[in-house]
């Protein structure tokens, strides 16, 4: 794996956004992947992949099998956040309608793994 670190924690005040993405980046790859291990570990199935360190792919690589396999039901696990990343890619969904595809997102009101940043409100959770 190859990994560029493009912050500083203690660098410029110019770039705010590598301040603190500088500062998260080693808790990050720290827990990378752990919701992924967590599942392989609890009950790990032959039809199961698990994807690690591509968020917000998850739908489209769910979309292809999905297309590809139309007599089999994909269900794809993913974050609120991670859906942010390519809301376009619902849009796709949507058009293709897959009727075999079942998307289930959790809404945990929190975008952790950019490192947490705070809201307009001083939280790191959505307002309403």
């Amino acid at each position: 794996m190859f990994v560029s670190v493009r912050a500083d924690p203690e660098g410029p005040e110019d770039e705010p956004q590598h301040r603190v993405m500088g500062g998260a980046t080693r808790p990050l790859l720290e827990l990378l992947g752990v919701p992924t291990r967590e599942l392989f570990a609890a009950r790990d199935l032959p039809g199961n992949f698990y994807m690690q360190g591509s968020m917000g792919h998850a739908p489209a690589i769910a979309l292809g099998i999905a297309l590809e396999r139309p007599k089999r039901i994909v269900f794809v696990l993913d974050g609120d956040g991670a859906v942010l990343m390519h809301m376009g890619t619902l849009s796709t969904i949507g058009g293709c309608a897959p009727p075999n595809l079942v998307h289930v997102t959790v809404d945990n009101e929190a975008y952790e793994s950019t490192g947490g940043q705070r809201w307009a409100d001083g939280t790191n959770r959505p307002q309403g």
